[in-house]
């Protein structure tokens, strides 16, 4: 059964779909004149959450004058049902489109989402592995030189070494400062 009524994200997402470049005002004309009335800056406030949803990964911005001209991708214009579109701007819900099933739908699309996201993904595998790197560095190999004597911060790189191996939480911030004299 298909929706009688379209939310306003949606009437922005079908006009989106058409695979024109359309500023605010142009898919603002285009919602009122299909009965629902938008106003510009209500038509940018939902671009602007467009952008940052898994959908804006296909919509090109490209400043015009003072105002940006939003245009979906061809390969998502072409691929891509507005339903699907719209499954990709929703965080949460039965109507949600994971990013990772449009992708594994529609391969072409790969090219077109930012390495942002496959960093997140590979990041969070290094974390498991990041330990286990860390007990392979032997005490021996840690020598430092400093202005303040080796021996006290030659110590605390061992304790913190012997942290690391013991499997505790550990949260560890480091400030580095490096000053180049003649």
């Amino acid at each position: 059964m298909e929706k009688e009524k379209l939310t306003r994200n949606e009437l922005v997402i079908n006009h989106l779909m058409d695979g024109d470049p359309m500023t605010s005002h142009d898919i603002a004309d285009k919602a009122s004149g299909n009965g629902a009335s938008m106003d510009v800056r209500e038509v940018s406030g939902i671009m602007n959450k467009l952008n940052k949803s898994d959908l804006g990964h296909f919509i090109k911005k490209k400043r015009k004058g003072r105002a940006f001209e939003y245009k979906i991708v061809d390969d998502a214009a072409k691929n891509l049902t507005s339903e699907e579109a719209y499954g990709l701007s929703l965080k949460i819900g039965k109507d949600r489109y994971p990013l990772d099933q449009a992708l594994e739908d529609y391969p072409n699309l790969a090219k077109h989402v930012k390495s942002a996201k496959k960093k997140k993904a590979a990041s969070a595998k290094t974390k498991e592995k990041a330990p286990a790197k860390a007990e392979s560095i032997p005490n021996e190999a840690v020598k430092v030189e400093s202005a303040m004597g080796a021996a006290p911060v030659e110590d605390m790189l061992k304790e913190l070494l012997k942290m690391v191996a013991g499997d505790k939480e550990l949260n560890v911030n480091v400030e580095v400062t490096v000053r180049f004299e003649k």
